[in-house]
């Protein structure tokens, strides 16, 4: 069929603004989706090959079911009668890692956020047993410019690990050379996740050194040294990296598969740990913006307590009236956050915690980012992830919390495997069952909101004196809430933790001083 031009509308729901790129299978157009207004990616397969057009459906397939900060977020696929196969995406302004590359090594701190994210979205799609395949520069978007809104690209050569249909001739090489695991370059079948943690430490070396791991002239040299040659080592060419991270990447790019982190997420704890940020934080000072007013807290305030209060008659717009503008809050903030509310009514079960990760992130995480835009805060390269995990630990005591009112509604939230490492499954979780198990398992989750707290409070010294303490007594409530919980030995069944009015009032007033006076702040 003939290209879309620009002012046509695409199998019915689409209005083409431009083309934005294109690629061996298809065309990616700028696009406005005509059902919710949005802008999207729209790719569209331009060949008529069998092989591609099965390539280009696992592809839709494949983004449909993972959800990710990380990955870039699914918006809908088909073929309409009259049109080839289609699949629409969220449009994300940025640039190509592969563009940033070439003006030299990044800052080391920027490499180990971008290898975090990539690896935890990489991480949830081994979860589900898909590799990516091609994991390399050109695949990952830096939204926004930043190394934090890195997004994972393109799902065209995925596979599932256990899927043996022939979508590649036996002994042909799939991904892109110069990224390629040895296995992945002998054209072996039988492949893992560990072909996507070797192609992430590939990028990483190239991140930090400016310099192509493996580089030669012609594909059959470049493959001889992937094959061949002895790994090399950062700190060879760039002596500040550190011990920790140059041993990471050269395991992670170990010939050897089974001296590699087994998958994403096991790649990502490892590298999460490598950044000491509590020595970049400084003391406690407000922030360079001026102090936030009176209007400016109403308008955060409104946000973080809007799931339980009534909305008003003129609606979220009347209430924020011109805050969006003023505070310069990205729009998609609200997109995610109205997505994660939405999940609330279509979702009802999580098989892993990188599912019910996407939830928290979507329903508390970007009412953090949304008031940290409201509050501002002292420039710091991980300000933007201190609230996304203040956001999350926040979310998993609600869910604790609410076990029974959410079971009522017959809703679990807890991952399926989370529950099953403790023997316990849903039926359990409707039917109220107490036990060791239960306990077992909640204080699992009390663990895991602790290790966000921790994260998250990193917050706290980089706001303003009054925006600090407005955020100390939230994350403080949240956190003595858990202990109460832990208290009673987590039954939230039959004895849920509460906090009296009179409890609540002298918690709010410690809190409140303790983030006056900047008290390092307890759990």
């Amino acid at each position: 069929m003939r290209a879309p031009s620009p002012g046509a509308v695409y199998a019915d729901r689409f209005e083409i603004e431009r083309e934005a790129g294109r690629g061996g299978m298809g065309v990616v157009y700028r696009a406005r989706d005509r059902t919710t207004g949005a802008i999207v990616a729209l790719k569209v397969l331009r060949t008529q090959n069998e092989l591609d057009q099965k390539r280009f459906e696992r592809e839709s397939a494949v983004l449909a079911e993972l959800h990710h900060p990380a990955l870039v977020r699914y918006v809908a696929h088909g073929q309409a009668a009259d049109s080839a196969p289609w699949l629409a995406m969220e449009w994300l302004d940025g640039v190509p890692l592969s563009e940033v590359l070439p003006r030299g090594p990044m800052p080391i701190s920027d490499v180990i956020e971008l290898g975090r994210r990539v690896a935890e979205a990489l991480g949830a799609a081994h979860a589900r047993g898909i590799l990516h395949r091609d994991v390399k520069p050109s695949n990952l978007i830096l939204a926004g410019g930043r190394a934090a809104g890195v997004r994972v690209l393109d799902f065209g050569v995925a596979r599932r690990g256990s899927d043996r249909s022939s979508l590649t001739l036996v002994g042909t090489m799939v991904g892109t050379v110069s990224y390629m695991a040895p296995e992945q370059a002998r054209g072996t079948r039988e492949l893992d996740a560990r072909v996507d943690v070797y192609a992430l430490a590939v990028v990483l070396y190239e991140c930090l050194t400016g310099k192509r791991a493996f580089r030669a002239d012609g594909t059959t040299a470049t493959l001889a040294k992937i094959l061949l040659e002895e790994r090399p080592r950062i700190r060879a060419l760039r002596p500040e990296v550190s011990r920790s991270l140059d041993e990471l990447i050269a395991r992670g790019m170990a010939s050897d598969r089974e001296a590699r982190p087994a998958d994403g997420t096991a790649f990502a704890r490892e590298i999460a740990g490598l950044l000491d940020v509590d020595e970049t934080l400084g003391p406690l000072v407000a922030s360079e913006r001026p102090a936030i007013s009176t209007d400016e807290l109403r308008v955060a305030w409104v946000l973080v307590l809007a799931p339980s209060v009534d909305a008003p008659a003129g609606g979220i717009d009347a209430t924020l009236g011109g805050a969006v503008d003023a505070f310069s809050i990205p729009p998609e903030f609200f997109e995610e956050l109205v997505n994660g509310v939405e999940m609330d009514f279509t979702v009802n079960r999580y098989a892993a915690w990188n599912d019910l990760y996407s939830y928290c992130y979507r329903v508390a995480s970007m009412v953090g980012l949304i008031c940290t835009s409201v509050f501002g805060a002292k420039p710091h390269p991980h300000a933007r992830d201190f609230a996304i995990d203040m956001g999350i630990g926040l979310q998993i005591v609600n869910i604790m919390r609410d076990v029974r009112e959410d079971a009522e509604r017959g809703r679990v939230y807890f991952p399926a495997e989370d529950m099953a490492a403790h023997g316990l499954g849903a039926a359990d979780i409707l039917a109220g069952v107490y036990d060791e198990r239960f306990a077992a398992m909640m204080r699992e989750q009390g663990s895991r909101a602790h290790a966000y707290f921790r994260r998250g409070k990193r917050l706290l010294p980089l706001l303003d004196l009054r925006s600090r303490m407005c955020v100390n007594v939230l994350r403080g409530v949240y956190a003595e809430l858990l202990e109460r919980m832990a208290d009673c030995e987590y039954d939230v069944f039959d004895r849920r933790g509460k906090l009296s009015r009179g409890g609540k009032v002298a918690l709010i007033g410690r809190l409140w001083v303790e983030g006056a006076v900047g008290v390092p702040p307890r759990g």
